[in-house]
């Protein structure tokens, strides 16, 4: 069975067609074939889905959607440890000439990864769409004793007020020099309820790869198992090619199940 996807117009409308025979034709029919049919003159416009191969991106889709292939390298990344933190404060400001109140979170660390921390120490907070700096006011480490935790607790600069009491930000914390890793751009890295994963190059088609992740910079990812250097992977854009797969397994299984 071949499930098509197409992409039409500026605004990337995605639609499957699921064929074997057409939609309508019996599910036996298909399987007796044993083969992948599409039809000719869409063939160029649409990407196409197979649980064994991958995905295939005919050159014009390729183009339309800005698809770019790069190689896995070695390169330098600083130590940077990321955790969430949780807003229990936000930001406020008291008397008309006093200075705006930073906003507070709290996050738990491993100890071993909170004996890395100190006091005073820069942080480097992600939220939203904005990118925000903070410093590590106290280490709490009244729970480590019950199941081996840390709180660290983090002043963030929130001028502007965007953090309300509830919102998760990512902490990213420097912890030391430079090191060399196999990398990967941070577009190219696709995060799921299954795990995380990138799209590797095979042949001619483009396979949906589990990697584990390590450090994350603003820039790049640090790959520990999962590729090597010299492989190639999509670096952009990978949401576009996962709702391809999502949609096309979707697609296929609603239409057999009509049968």
């Amino acid at each position: 069975m071949k499930i098509q996807l197409f992409i039409q117009s500026a605004t990337c409308l995605l639609f499957i067609g699921v064929l074997a025979s057409g939609c309508g034709g019996s599910q036996n029919d298909a399987e007796a074939h044993g083969e992948e049919h599409a039809v000719s003159e869409h063939a160029e416009e649409g990407i196409l889905f197979s649980a064994t191969k991958g995905l295939s991106v005919p050159k014009n889709t390729a183009d339309f959607i800005g698809l770019k292939i790069v190689d896995v390298e070695e390169q330098k990344m600083a130590s940077t440890l990321r955790f969430s933190a949780k807003v229990y404060q936000p930001s406020a400001t008291g008397k008309p000439t006093a200075e705006s109140r930073p906003a507070l979170a709290s996050g738990f660390l491993r100890k071993a990864d909170a004996e890395r921390l100190k006091v005073g120490q820069s942080v480097k907070m992600e939220a939203k769409d904005s990118a925000l700096t903070g410093k590590v006011v106290a280490l709490n480490r009244q729970m480590e004793k019950a199941n081996g935790q840390v709180e660290v607790l983090i002043e963030i600069d929130d001028p502007q007020k965007s953090l309300a009491m509830g919102n998760y930000v990512e902490a990213l914390v420097p912890i030391g020099n430079d090191k060399t890793v196999i990398g990967i751009p941070r577009t190219a890295l696709l995060r799921t309820a299954e795990g995380n994963f990138v799209y590797t190059v095979s042949g001619e088609h483009l396979v949906r790869s589990e990697v584990k992740v390590g450090d994350v910079s603003n820039e790049v990812v640090e790959i520990k198992d999962g590729l090597y250097a010299g492989d190639q992977i999509v670096a952009n854009p990978v949401m576009t090619l996962w709702m391809a797969e999502l949609q096309s397994i979707r697609g296929g299984a609603a239409c057999a199940d009509g049968h």
